[in-house]
């Protein structure tokens, strides 16, 4: 952890958001010249500074503005007016239940299943209908007002929006409703990107027609059309933790008495606006010669968190002409897949620092100030799949017991292995190992002494020689009848 002198908040994303909070006393933030004495002012600075104490003025206190502006947090169930964003999911059995919040930055995917009767709640079964997943506005952030009582606003309709590129294209008016509706600065309404119609076959068609109040459920022939089966939320946010623009996408169909009950399946996503994504070292297998991607985690509260710096996710020693330990502190090298790395430095040893110190100043030279926790098996590896993640095992080789114990070296040896098809196998990384040897220093020493650290980076291919498959012969089995070979025999 460390500070900036900084009137900014710093955001990580990947998976939730880490800040900095902003330094209210913008005094303390540098130095500035005291005021001069003079026959015009000393009279004041007598009264202020000529007591025994005096302190500085009040830093200023945050305004309930500025507390009411605050983002959502990871988890945080997503607010709407008067309700919550919710995301239909089973409990106890299969069955839909209604009362599952969704939570800021959890992205879910959901399946349950509804059981009615066509004749009867084919039109008045909420759940069915379009309306249901579209009629609210959401909050963009937890303070928002949610006062329902709209003054001049009579209705609202839902925007059509084609793809999410359209989406995007409309954040410079995020709130506009349609021809001819008010709609409040201060709540999001859905757009509607896009209505596909499943028929009884199986078979997908994309109407032209995506205005929601024509697409409500309907009994004809004792078919009920236009049911609901998938909905997919798009929620879009910023880097304060607002959400700035929220979409739905649906898959309806027609449902026959012996289709009851019905599966629905229901997703939500939350994209950052104005982002660009992280250069991947491979799809899905390593590359030889691209970063190793690594990370911290899984935590419980935050998942998997993961630096948008490339080239500093995994590091080591960076060699150099100056062997100076002391004077390359700092200067790492990324861990490039499929390269063996041998580098260090030389650090003189003195009586004037203790064992302790020495012992902690040689540690963060070998593993720099965040080593990570994590690597990823594939070069693709998204954080929200925490199996395809393999945890760096740390192991200590300590010398014969003696007075200081430091540690001198550091390896790392990555296991990978093919994964896949003989024709266009991929490199998964299975086993990673790290391993701290110490040495041990007579103290006092009678002179300086010079310690050589180093660091070795190893890449081991685990994968079995591949042997070519053939087909068992075929056997015949016949049988001849029993006078086959009369009168001979």
């Amino acid at each position: 952890m460390y500070t900036l002198n900084w009137n900014k908040s710093v955001s990580l994303i990947n998976p939730s958001i880490f800040c900095i909070k902003t330094n209210n006393y913008r005094a303390g933030s540098s130095f500035f010249a005291p005021e001069v004495p003079t026959t015009h002012n000393f009279g004041r600075l007598m009264k202020q500074f000529g007591g025994s104490s005096f302190s500085t003025p009040n830093p200023p206190t945050t305004s309930r503005s500025n507390s009411t502006a605050r983002g959502y947090q990871y988890g945080v169930p997503v607010k709407a007016v008067d309700d919550f964003l919710r995301l239909p999911a089973p409990l106890a059995t299969s069955e839909c239940t209604d009362n599952n919040p969704a939570g800021f930055l959890v992205n879910q995917a959901t399946h349950c299943s509804r059981r009615f009767d066509i004749a009867a709640n084919c039109s008045n079964f909420r759940a069915l209908s379009i309306q249901h997943y579209l009629n609210f506005r959401i909050l963009p952030s937890p303070n928002a007002s949610s006062d329902s009582a709209d003054e001049g606003v009579t209705g609202w309709t839902s925007i059509y929006c084609p793809s999410l590129i359209a989406l995007r294209a409309t954040m410079s008016q995020p709130h506009c409703c349609g021809s001819g509706v008010t709609c409040r600065p201060d709540q999001i309404h859905l757009l509607l990107t896009s209505i596909n119609v499943r028929s009884l076959n199986g078979t997908l068609t994309h109407p032209s027609d995506h205005a929601a109040n024509n697409w409500l459920p309907g009994l004809h022939n004792d078919i009920c059309r236009n049911v609901v089966l998938e909905v997919n939320y798009v929620i879009v946010y910023n880097d304060k933790g607002k959400i700035v623009n929220a979409s739905a996408a649906f898959i309806l169909g027609a449902i026959e008495n012996n289709t009851v009950p019905i599966q629905q399946h229901f997703q939500i996503t939350f994209v950052q606006d104005n982002t660009t994504g992280v250069p991947l070292s491979g799809n899905p297998g390593y590359i030889v010669g691209l970063p190793l991607v690594a990370g911290f985690g899984p935590n419980a509260s935050f998942g998997i968190i993961q630096s948008k710096n490339r080239l500093g996710q995994l590091t080591v020693i960076k060699s150099s002409t100056n062997q100076d330990c002391l004077w390359m502190e700092g200067l790492r090298t990324p861990v490039l897949f499929g390269y063996n790395l041998h580098s260090g430095c030389t650090l003189r040893i003195t009586n004037s620092t203790t064992c302790h110190q020495w012992s902690q100043i040689i540690r963060n030279l070998l593993i720099g100030q965040n080593f990570p926790q994590i690597v990823a098996s594939f070069g693709n590896s998204p954080v929200q799949y925490v199996k395809d993640w393999v945890t760096i095992k740390q192991f200590t080789s300590r010398a014969q017991s003696c007075d200081c114990e430091v540690p001198q070296s550091l390896a790392l040896r990555v296991m990978w292995t093919k994964y896949g098809s003989l024709i266009n196998p991929q490199a998964k990384i299975v086993d990673v190992t790290q391993t701290i040897r110490k040495t041990c220093i007579m103290i006092p020493l009678k002179s300086a002494k010079t310690l050589h650290i180093s660091t070795s980076v190893t890449f081991t291919d685990m994968s079995a020689s591949a042997q070519p498959g053939y087909k068992m012969r075929p056997t015949i089995d016949a049988k001849l009848p029993y006078d086959f070979f009369f009168p001979f025999l």
